[in-house]
Parts: C-alpha cells; structure tokens; sequence
C-alpha cells in the first residue's frame, strides 16, 4: 500500500516484482517483500541524489501516516524515513516512540539506539520539553538498568532525570527516578544509599497519591531487606501487600513474585505462608507513614 500510494497506480506491480525477484534484489518474507540484502538497499539510497533522496524518504514517511492508522507500530520505520527526509521534529517524536517500545519489549539494543537518538533531538524541539526529556533520560536508564545491567550508568541517567524533575516541578518524575536510584544503588551494594532514596521516593508518592509508584518503591524495600538479611519475614509481608493490590503494575508484580519464589527456597514454608497471609491485610499507606516515621 505504501508503495503505491508513493509511487502511483499506473505501474505493473506484478512483473516488477517478479523481475526483481528473479534478478534476488527482493525476496518475500511472510506476506510482505523486502531486500535480499540490506547492503542493496543502502546501496540503490546512496545513489541517489541527495535532494531526490530526502524527497522519497519524506514521501514513504507521509504516506505510511496516511495509510496506517496506528502509526505507532510503525514508529521504528519511521523514525528511519523522517531521518532519511532531514525531519528533525518527527524524527524525535518516533525515536522517542520506537525507543520506549523496544524497552518495553525486552529489544535492549534498540531501545538504547532510539532512545540516544531521540535526546540528541531535543534541542531541535522548538516547544519546551524538559519533562520529555526526563523521561527519555529514565528510559534510556532503565535500558541500561534491565537489559545490560550497568547499574553506574543507569544510577547517572537517574540523577540527571531528577534533577531536570526537580527543576521544573514534576512530582510524578521525581518520585519514580528517587525509585529508581534506590534499585540501581542497591544492585551496587550502597544499601544505606538505596534505603535513603526509597524514602524519599515513599513520601513524594504518598504526597501525590501515586500508588503504582509507592507499591514499586515497596518492592524495592523488600529486596533490600533481603540483601541486608534483616528482616525477610518483613520482606514477605511487603511483597504479599504489593501482590494483592489492585495498584500494582505488571512488572511490580512479576518482580515481587520472583523475590518471593527466591524466599521460598530459603525459609521454612510455614513462615513464608504466615507472612504472607500477614501481608494481605495490610493497607498501604499505614505501613508506609511507619515506614517513614523509623
């Protein structure tokens, strides 16, 4: 469809493709066509003129915004064509969107590649986009958090996010990088560190009545308890309030019943079902003002 509608109805399709199919410059994958190689494809671009180059990728890029409605699952393509077309707004608007898609995904490399790209573009924004680009800065942190385990360089990207949080007053970023650095100091052994950033995230989320946050944060405790070896009955019981809230998000609750399964091994099972039978009845707020208040 998109090939059509930039280049128009009046060509044979069918014997164009078979010639290029015939020739191996394209092949079928699935139910769509595409290069036999990459290096052709880069190849027949750089060839091109570059007016006549950025003009086509332009092209692709408006046609695949007219055809598909949900052009954010076409964020990865297009971020290459508005690039290609020298688009530096668009561009940043679908890198931005491809980037926190392959986070979401597990697609570490390119999360990290869109997420670059998209905060090399910031200063290219013409409206003001601090708080845009505090949450690249968290994203491109949890990229390194999550999928490569570079907890310094997540802890760097953290600080920069709050601080450009803090900066403009947006409670929401504040809460959930102060979180986040607790994670990432805890996974490089700073746990007095890591205790003091989940407080502080614990009160800025009851302040603003973020519960997701404030339940993620929770999870955070637990683990740092474990790793201390304090308290992980304690622990348990904040994992089973975190699990039996209707709050918690999806990766709060695979982190909490990962560290739970991880408890099991280790205690005797009627502990472990005590606590956690302790946990469901505690309420969330009552346990975090104690939790603020030691």
């Amino acid at each position: 469809k998109t090939v059509r509608e930039v280049m128009g109805t009046d060509i044979n399709y069918d014997s164009l493709l078979s010639q290029a199919a015939d020739a191996a410059v394209l092949e079928v994958e699935g139910t769509a066509w595409r290069f036999a190689h990459s290096k052709l494809q880069d190849g027949l671009l750089r060839d091109l003129p570059a007016e006549e180059r950025r003009d086509l990728h332009r092209r692709v890029a408006e046609a695949t915004e007219k055809l598909y409605e949900y052009t954010s699952r076409r964020a990865a393509s297009l971020a290459y064509h508005w690039r290609g077309a020298e688009e530096s707004v668009k561009e940043e608007h679908y890198a931005a969107l491809a980037g926190e898609q392959a986070l979401r995904s597990g697609a570490y490399d390119e999360a990290e590649a869109f997420l670059k790209r998209a905060l090399e573009l910031q200063p290219y924004v013409a409206e003001s986009q601090e708080r845009k680009t505090a949450l690249l800065k968290r994203q491109l942190g949890d990229t390194y958090f999550y999928g490569f385990w570079e907890y310094g360089k997540a802890a760097d990207l953290y600080k920069e996010s709050l601080a450009l949080s803090q900066q403009i007053g947006y409670r929401s970023g504040i809460a959930s990088n102060l979180n986040s650095l607790g994670n990432a100091v805890c996974e490089m052994g700073e746990y007095a560190e890591a205790k003091r950033y989940f407080s502080e995230a614990l009160k800025v989320a009851l302040e603003i009545r973020a519960q997701t946050v404030a339940l993620s944060v929770m999870t955070g405790l637990a683990r740092l308890l474990v790793r201390e070896g304090s308290d992980r009955t304690k622990a348990l019981e904040y994992l089973s309030l975190v699990m039996n809230n209707p709050a918690t998000d999806a990766q709060t609750t695979e982190a909490a019943q990962q560290l739970v399964n991880v408890l099991r091994d280790d205690m005797p099972a009627d502990v472990v079902e005590q606590a956690l039978e302790t946990g469901k009845e505690l309420k969330l707020r009552d346990v975090a003002q104690k939790i603020l208040a030691e």
